[in-house]
């Protein structure tokens, strides 16, 4: 439990240092990433639903000797949870002012909100897979590929933030382009690290 444990306090630490950073261009910006990162949570909520399925799936069918079947469980679970993954991308992508118009407070908020929807929509199905797969690693009581993806992965989005808004003064969208670049990577490498199989034998 404890790098389950250590990756879930990280993400809430990232959070504030990441909102730290956004917050040197102003209240505007910092509001719109607060209200796009609850409205982007909507959908890593529903993910989390279909990750908490298939970690039993994973785990009661390598029990029952059937690694192929835990396998398929996986990928299954997987190709549901791109339904909704899907849909938050186009409505990021297509409605996120329309989105930030009824929660924002200002419209200056409102527009930092939408281009931040507008980047991290990009990475919406890599976080279906990084969901579902860091819970089939869990199910499979392999923790460690969560550990060694996910920790420093989210821990260098400070570092990146910093020096792309500090030292070549990019903005605040590379603060978006930070998240969004390091989401994708989990998810990818979740992905990759679960095809190798040695989740299998755990």
């Amino acid at each position: 439990a404890a790098p389950i444990g250590a990756r879930t306090f990280l993400f809430g630490f990232i959070y504030l240092l990441i909102t730290r950073i956004a917050s040197r261009f102003g209240t505007e910006v910092q509001n719109g990433l607060g209200v796009g990162i609850r409205l982007e949570g909507l959908c890593f909520f529903i993910l989390l639903g279909f990750g908490f399925a298939a970690s039993p799936i994973v785990g009661q069918n390598l029990g029952a000797k059937r690694p192929d079947r835990a396998s398929r469980g996986a990928w299954t679970t997987f190709g549901f949870a791109l339904v909704p993954a899907l849909f938050f991308t186009a409505l990021f992508l297509f409605a996120s002012e329309s989105l930030m118009a009824l929660i924002a407070s200002d419209a200056g908020s409102a527009r930092h909100g939408a281009e931040y929807l507008r980047i991290v929509a990009i990475c919406m199905s890599f976080t279906a897979m990084e969901v579902i797969f860091a819970h089939s690693f869990v199910g499979a009581g392999d923790t460690m590929p969560v550990t060694l993806i996910d920790i420093p992965i989210t821990a260098s989005r400070v570092p990146i933030a910093w020096f792309l808004t500090t030292r070549l003064d990019l903005g605040p969208a590379a603060v978006w382009w930070t998240i969004a670049g390091t989401a994708l990577a989990r998810g990818l490498l979740m992905m990759l690290w679960f095809l190798r199989g040695n989740w299998k034998r755990a």
